[in-house]
């Protein structure tokens, strides 16, 4: 059994079973049982997740009345989805998201179910590193939300991160075929679309969402006004 803490700090089970109770809610419009969150978080047993339960409405995050099967409440829900970050768009890597399970997971972001086109697609999250794609307000620290896609769903300028098998680079740019070629289009004049055979490239995503975090305007040359 986990050791008591402060009541009012969450660890990092108690906010992965909290996410999970939001998304829950969200997509059935009721709360899970203590058994589904044993299954879907893959928790030791259903005492462990009481306890986590049990801190949880201690720390006023939810309400869990005894004797309810679905009883649990979330204090005020908000419609969001708890998303996977699962790490950066950075060249020579690339991204790890086949295989990566919610157990794996260390970090979400909460992404409002309103930006979601479709809000029960699987998605992940990415932050971006570089500026090849400013002119489309997308820059260097802001966070893109992806949906996995096949092949056959990519369209002409749609906005993905694809993997460039023989470069070894995975890239956030447009993406455009044409025959047996694919031209992968940034937005800033600094830099060349890449053209390569179609082929080579893979699809890890395509992006329907951006999280920024709003930046300070720095020093300025006049000082005041």
């Amino acid at each position: 059994m986990p050791r008591a803490r402060e009541p009012g700090m969450l660890d990092d089970k108690d906010r992965q079973i909290l996410n999970f109770l939001i998304e829950y809610y969200n997509e059935h419009g009721r709360s899970p049982t203590v058994r589904e969150i044993q299954d879907a978080l893959g928790i030791s047993s259903t005492s462990v997740v009481k306890y986590h339960l049990k801190h949880l409405k201690d720390a006023g995050r939810i309400d869990y009345p005894r004797g309810l099967a679905r009883g649990i409440e979330v204090q005020t829900v908000p419609r969001i989805k708890a998303v996977p970050w699962v790490g950066y768009i950075v060249a020579g890597q690339p991204i790890p998201v086949p295989g990566v399970t919610e157990n794996e997971v260390e970090e979400w972001v909460s992404v409002p179910l309103d930006w979601l086109p479709r809000p029960k697609r699987r998605v992940f999250a990415l932050e971006v590193r570089g500026d090849s794609m400013v002119d489309a307000s997308i820059h260097h620290g802001d966070i893109v939300i992806l949906e996995p896609v096949t092949p056959e769903d990519v369209r002409n300028g749609d906005m993905v991160a694809a993997w460039i098998r023989s470069a070894g680079e995975t890239t956030l740019k447009c993406y455009y075929r044409g025959g047996d070629q694919v031209r992968l289009q940034p937005a800033n004049a600094a830099y060349q679309p890449i053209v390569v055979p179609a082929e080579d490239v893979e699809i890890q995503g395509r992006v329907v969402a951006v999280l920024r975090q709003v930046r300070g305007c720095g020093s300025t040359a006049g000082g005041g006004m």
